[in-house]
């Protein structure tokens, strides 16, 4: 059984400072010491000065900003692969800018690693979603694992397609596994008992931008 599993965290933010307040301070209390990897959407946004500021009194907190918005996908892709091939970790720990962790998780996911050591994600798999992203019958449904709370085994992800879209950042990600037949390697885990998600969080508060 291997217990010295590492993770490394990734969120990506554009305009949600009040929010992400609440995700970091949060996240923080639990893994004080875990390398946490920001993806900032808009440099010079609102987001830019707190991001700065935590930055510099965080050792572990890395934030990269892109000059436009690329969009969720995109940068959460970019996040994961800078995790890899800068910091040598192999688990992602993803979540959004607008969750509260509540109580610690990545204990209660090292068993299921070492039980599925193949695993692509580990997280909420939902089944109402088809090829189009949208709600689906069970007969034409993608298993789908929701980007909001997550954990993805990075070497699986660099060899498939990555994350790219926005609304639903995983969707060609899922649909390709599926077609693969590897949907398998999606371990369903109840995450969303540990960390609440204020679902719909972000678009509101980025809503007023558009």
């Amino acid at each position: 059984m291997e217990t010295n599993i590492k993770f490394g965290a990734v969120t990506v933010t554009c305009k949600t400072k009040d929010l992400f307040e609440i995700t970091y301070r949060s996240f923080r209390k639990l893994y004080p010491d875990m390398l946490y990897i920001v993806v900032n959407g808009i440099a010079g946004d609102e987001n830019t000065t707190q991001l700065i500021n935590l930055e510099r009194e965080d050792p572990m907190l890395k934030v990269y900003y892109f000059k436009n918005n690329v969009g969720h996908g995109a940068s959460m892709d970019f996040g994961i692969k800078i995790l890899h091939s800068v910091y040598n970790i192999d688990n992602a720990f993803i979540f959004d800018s607008d969750v509260r962790h509540d109580k610690e998780v990545l204990s209660q996911i090292v068993p299921v690693i070492n039980a599925n050591p193949n695993y692509y994600g580990i997280g909420r798999c939902s089944g109402t979603v088809n090829d189009t992203g949208f709600c689906a019958k069970p007969d034409s449904y993608i298993p789908y694992i929701h980007p909001s709370r997550m954990v993805i085994r990075i070497p699986y992800y660099l060899d498939r397609i990555p994350f790219h879209e926005h609304g639903a950042p995983c969707l060609n990600a899922m649909k390709d596994l599926h077609f693969r037949k590897e949907s398998k390697f999606l371990i369903e885990f109840p995450i969303d008992t540990y960390i609440w998600h204020r679902w719909l969080g972000t678009r509101e508060v980025t809503r007023k931008f558009l």
